[in-house]
């Protein structure tokens, strides 16, 4: 019951209900599922563009976080650890702007 809330609070619940046509639903569900994974990787994409703006103007000291990065990190509900990987993705990308339009088309 819980695993159809759940779906339910996405709009997936169809993808869970019994059928007689399995593989449309499947077809569906693939599909589906293959746009959320895009939208995933164009948000993932942005935040590691976001971070490295904020290292760019150097947003921790200019915000006054005495702990420098990791209160930035925990400001942006993230570890240490995952903010500083999307800083060093974000520095690289900076750099290398043409690797954006790779990450987008899904060929990293």
């Amino acid at each position: 019951m819980e695993r159809l809330q759940a779906a339910s609070n996405f709009g997936l619940q169809n993808f869970f209900e019994p059928t007689n046509d399995v593989r449309r639903q499947l077809r569906e569900l693939f599909h589906h599922t293959k746009a959320v994974v895009a939208r995933e990787r164009e948000i993932n994409l942005e935040v590691v563009l976001l971070i490295a703006a904020l290292e760019q103007q150097n947003a921790a000291v200019n915000l006054a976080m005495w702990d420098g990065k990791k209160e930035l990190a925990e400001a942006l509900g993230l570890t240490v650890n995952q903010y500083l990987k999307r800083a060093q993705a974000g520095r690289v990308l900076w750099r290398f702007p043409e690797f954006v339009d790779l990450i987008r088309s899904g060929k990293k």
